[in-house]
């Protein structure tokens, strides 16, 4: 098995490889947001699993998780933060009643083709979507910065200012 499929209650659900432009926003998300992860204590992980069990786990594009939740194999508890960078007809909106049960505490979405960014939040146990400011940045709680589109690009945004990604 690749180490990109994921297992959803014991149904093996292959994943398509991640494309260039994929790779190169997640390569570039794992380097600017690490900064944030450090500054709040947490971790930031790529292409890690998160498992409720051996036949139940997802793999997110980025995990951002606290110390102990982490083992051998992966994520062991609800991390945090995930971010899922969007593949033509992949998965991603299916997952998430999984990450609301693992309870994490936000969910990124952002296709790459299109920097289109959505955030779910967890509110009372459910992740539901957030709605931007009125420059159109999602932030997050989690790292204390946002991420808003810049037309094709992804944009980080911080108390620095603002600066695109890809």
């Amino acid at each position: 098995l690749d180490r990109l499929d994921e297992m959803w209650e014991g149904v093996l659900h292959m994943v398509p490889p991640p494309s260039y432009a994929h790779q190169k926003l997640g390569s570039a998300l794992l380097k600017a947001l690490t900064p944030f992860e450090e500054a709040q204590g947490l971790s930031l992980l790529y292409e890690t699993g998160i498992y409720r069990s051996d036949r139940d786990y997802r793999v997110p594009d980025l995990v951002v998780h606290r110390s102990g939740q982490e083992s051998e194999r992966g994520i062991e508890r609800g991390p945090e933060m995930v971010i899922e960078l969007r593949s033509p007809n992949d998965e991603t909106y299916e997952k998430l009643p999984f990450y609301e049960s693992m309870g994490v505490r936000e969910v990124f979405v952002i296709d790459p083709a299109t920097a289109v960014i959505e955030l779910f939040v967890l509110r009372g146990g459910k992740l539901l979507p957030a709605v931007p400011d009125s420059s159109g940045v999602l932030r997050s709680e989690v790292l204390g910065v946002g991420l808003r589109s810049m037309g094709t690009k992804v944009g980080l945004v911080t108390s620095d200012g603002e600066r695109a990604l890809q």
